[in-house]
């Protein structure tokens, strides 16, 4: 199949005729859709090509990578509106993370313990929660952000949260009486997206109390291990010595292979005057990062990793 598609290239470019469009989105729109072949988010929205940012994955979901897209698509591209667009029959949709863990091949299972699958169990909460994430996010909040979903088997677009409002349109969608769940788990996104903001512009003693909020409101559980990290980072930074242990020895009890964590929690003990139980940790992130834990948050927290290498003790 591959070969076939690269002979198809070369007739698409014996006649090809789109070299002189502009980098930007000529209509100053993004798209942030979902994976799935029946999609033709350019076709079912009459656009062209040259015309908007298209941003995919499973699901359509706002993730980290969607984000840092927008931030430069925004920022320099040329889009100030957005389209959140999942649709009907989504794979992901009414099924949790281990579900979804459940139905794949058994590597892909193995691999995927590690991830988070951003499975949408309330697909309507869900929509709900990546309007949210964007409209709240540092440097995105001036974009103008939409959820719609797309019907495939009609090839309708329904129109569920409008832009101005954070609630689903009415009529449309609503969380059953009396379940607050779903707007507790949005409230946590939100407030975690927040206090990353806050974290990242130097701003710890802000982003403290929103991270310890969105815990206790409840976050997925790779978002839970993060807001951990951050906020015993945090509080270390601000001088609770002793709030940031016991957030790294939280998040080091329910996540023991993550060498991120082990890291940070042994600077914290270094901080506490713990030196023999600061070299337990760093020991223990380098064993289990040995035995084939995943270094893929190592990777992410590296460079503030690689700044306290230099500097241990950090300055409020």
């Amino acid at each position: 199949m591959l070969e076939e598609l690269l002979a198809a290239n070369e007739r698409y470019a014996h006649d090809f005729a789109l070299g002189s469009l502009a980098r930007g989105a000529a209509r100053g729109v993004a798209v942030v859709t979902c994976m799935d072949a029946r999609v033709d988010p350019l076709a079912l929205l009459g656009l062209a090509p040259g015309d908007a940012m298209v941003m995919r994955n499973a699901g359509g979901r706002v993730t980290t990578d969607t984000l840092r897209s927008l931030l430069l698509a925004s920022g320099s591209l040329g889009v100030v509106e957005v389209a959140v667009l999942h649709h009907s029959d989504c794979a992901l949709a009414g099924r949790s993370d281990e579900q979804l863990r459940a139905r794949l091949a058994e590597p892909q299972a193995e691999a995927a313990r590690d991830h988070v699958l951003l499975g949408m169990t309330e697909p309507d909460v869900a929509l709900a929660e990546d309007v949210d994430t964007i409209r709240h996010w540092p440097g995105l909040e001036a974009l103008q952000v939409e959820g719609w979903r797309y019907d495939v088997a009609t090839g309708r677009v329904a129109r569920l949260v409008v832009a101005g409002n954070t609630e689903m349109a009415p009529d449309e969608a609503e969380l059953p009486d009396g379940d607050h769940a779903g707007d507790e788990q949005r409230d946590a996104l939100v407030l975690f997206a927040e206090a990353s903001g806050l974290d990242a512009s130097s701003r710890e003693a802000e982003a403290v109390p929103l991270y310890r909020r969105a815990i206790d409101l409840g976050l997925p559980p790779e978002l839970e291990y993060r807001a951990l990290v951050q906020l015993g980072n945090s509080l270390r930074v601000t001088g609770d010595v002793a709030g940031a242990v016991e957030a790294h020895r939280r998040a080091a009890e329910r996540w023991p292979e993550r060498a991120a964590n082990r890291c940070f929690f042994a600077l914290a003990l270094l901080s506490a005057g713990e030196a023999p139980a600061a070299l337990s940790q760093a020991i223990e992130a380098v064993l289990w990062l040995a035995a084939g834990a995943p270094a893929k948050d190592v990777r992410e927290y590296r460079q503030a990793i690689a700044a306290y290498a230099e500097a241990p003790e950090p300055t409020a």
